[in-house]
């Protein structure tokens, strides 16, 4: 009896657009030839696109939502063939961005990764009901590794920086005065806005609330 290779899989990939989880199913074999694959959200914005490089390695190529690069990965048809999950990672901040493997394994990892998620959330205090877990903690690295440079201080100069946490965004606030500043994490558009800061100035009160106002809402409107 001949071996039965099951050549259907399944990637899944959050989209770097509108932040949600998109399947596709896709044929390994469907890639010889030189012939490529792109699939997209039900957005129509983010994709994923898959084809056979001259070494006879399949190539991933998929926008990341965690640093908003696009990164290219590489594998083999035996790794394909014979792992139950290929992990895919974002190359600069190490976290899980896509799964690919059968139906069935896919949907369990993503399940995993979830969990593992919110076990994260729970020992960080943060709520539960976070809008964008990944958001949120890259959001949250992004201002420490500002405050490690020193870029993070309020204009009164007396007071130590605290952070707050809700479920849709971040409140930075002093210690020795009424100033403070929110930061919104609720897609990727908030995110690329955190990382891109050099430096976190809480100002007086008045021109506190009005930078709040507008980090939340313009952008969601």
């Amino acid at each position: 009896m001949g071996m039965i290779i099951d050549n259907i899989q399944t990637i899944v990939f959050r989209c770097v657009y509108c932040g949600a989880f998109h399947f596709e199913e896709f044929m390994i074999f469907d890639f010889s030839g030189k012939k490529q694959k792109t699939m997209y959200c039900k957005c129509q914005m983010g994709y994923v696109k898959m084809y056979m490089n001259h070494s006879r390695q399949l190539c991933i190529e998929l926008p990341c939502f965690i640093c908003n690069k696009t990164h290219t990965y590489t594998f083999t048809l035996e790794e394909l063939l014979k792992k139950p999950v290929l992990i895919l990672k974002c190359m600069y901040k190490h976290m899980e961005i896509a799964f690919l493997g059968s139906d069935s394994d896919v949907r369990h990892a993503l399940d995993q990764h979830e969990s593992s998620l919110d076990r994260v959330l729970d020992a960080c205090g943060m709520p539960p009901s976070c809008v964008n877990i990944e958001v949120m903690m890259e959001s949250i690295n992004s201002i420490h590794d500002l405050a490690e440079k020193n870029g993070v201080y309020c204009e009164c100069g007396k007071g130590h920086i605290h952070m707050m946490i809700f479920s849709d965004r971040i409140k930075l606030f002093c210690t020795a005065c009424d100033n403070n500043l929110f930061f919104s994490t609720r897609d990727n558009q908030d995110l690329k806005y955190i990382s891109r800061k050099k430096q976190i100035v809480l100002e007086n009160s008045t021109s506190s609330k009005a930078c709040t106002h507008s980090i939340l809402t313009q952008k969601h409107l």
